[in-house]
């Protein structure tokens, strides 16, 4: 939000508060969080039309280069979901999850 860039969709920060920039003067409130787990819901619900898509992948350079990035962003969502940390600072899954979860699809 810092600078001027945000990828959190209205339709569902709207239903938790009146402007994004609420979510960072107000990190600890309960509806903050609410409004968090509602979106990660939102990207979690999207997930059996993308592994449906990636059943479909016959070549296996092809699947493992949609499926590394697929996993690495479920891992994120898992660390990003009831994290408060997320209206304070970056939140990122460690370089060796990235690593580990990258080495296992392989």
């Amino acid at each position: 939000m810092n600078d001027g860039r945000t990828w959190w969709p209205e339709e569902i920060w709207g239903v938790h508060a009146e402007k994004l920039e609420w979510f960072a003067e107000n990190p600890d409130a309960d509806e903050s969080l609410l409004c968090l787990n509602d979106m990660i819901s939102d990207a979690i619900s999207l997930l059996p039309v993308c592994l449906e898509y990636m059943s479909m992948i016959r070549d296996p350079q092809i699947f493992q280069f949609c499926a590394v990035p697929q996993v690495m962003a479920i891992a994120t969502l898992a660390k990003l979901y009831n994290n408060r940390d997320v209206f304070k600072k970056t939140v990122k899954i460690r370089k060796g999850i990235s690593a580990k979860l990258m080495l296992t699809n392989h």
